[in-house]
């Protein structure tokens, strides 16, 4: 056997079990298996994953934009349980992480998403490696709270339109009701003015031809 398919023979074997503990506070239960190879520290590891916090149904984070997520193990950008599980995967495995607190983000927790004393699960894809190559760059809290800024700004302005569109509803109710009430005042009165006698004038003396007064009479003898 040459040492090509002595290798691609010991590649294919996975005695793994569907669920292990690669240490105490990190168990993982794999749910497809991948035939491809595992990643070591310093390689730059490519994966797409979903994370919420045990016993919540939401996840408090994602990899978004259809691209996989890519960090580099060992430099810490992660949360621990990651760098001690990751390693485990194989190149087209998906799995699930359980991290007691201790493996993700302690006591302090992170924010409302995240509780003190969480323990978090993560649904994980191991699509790639990239042999030393530099990763993403951006730490988990940083994409968390980037995450965070994005839905605050959503919901923002979501709450921005639903008070226009009340403001608009609220004009129009308040002219229908001006109208209307302008309606039921014009049926009173059944709809034409009351009437009104036209003050009297008071008489002047009319003057004669051209504007100018009769002459007095004539003196008798």
């Amino acid at each position: 056997m040459s040492a090509l398919e002595e290798a691609t023979s010991a590649l294919s074997i996975d005695d793994r079990a569907d669920s292990y503990e690669v240490e105490p506070g990190v168990s993982v239960k794999l749910e497809a298996r991948g035939a491809g190879g595992s990643a070591e520290e310093g390689d730059a590891v490519q994966c797409n994953y979903k994370g919420r916090v045990k016993g919540k149904k939401n996840d408090f984070d994602q990899n978004d934009g259809g691209y996989p997520f890519e960090f580099t193990l060992g430099e810490g950008k992660v949360v621990r349980g990651w760098e001690v599980a990751v390693p485990t995967l194989r190149v087209g495995d998906k799995a699930v992480l359980t991290l007691a607190p201790e493996f993700g983000y302690g006591d302090a927790g992170d924010s409302t998403d995240i509780p003190p004393g969480a323990t978090l699960v993560f649904h994980m894809e191991l699509v790639g490696i990239k042999d030393r190559v530099k990763g993403s760059g951006a730490s988990d809290r940083e994409r968390l709270a980037a995450l965070r800024a994005e839905r605050e700004a959503a919901q923002e302005a979501a709450a921005a339109k639903k008070a226009a569109v009340a403001a608009k509803s609220g004009a129009k109710s308040a002219l229908a009701e001006k109208l209307a009430n302008k309606g039921k005042k014009n049926k009173g009165s059944g709809g034409k003015k009351e009437w009104v006698p036209k003050e009297k004038k008071s008489p002047v003396k009319k003057k004669g031809a051209k504007g100018k007064s009769p002459p007095p009479p004539a003196a008798t003898a």
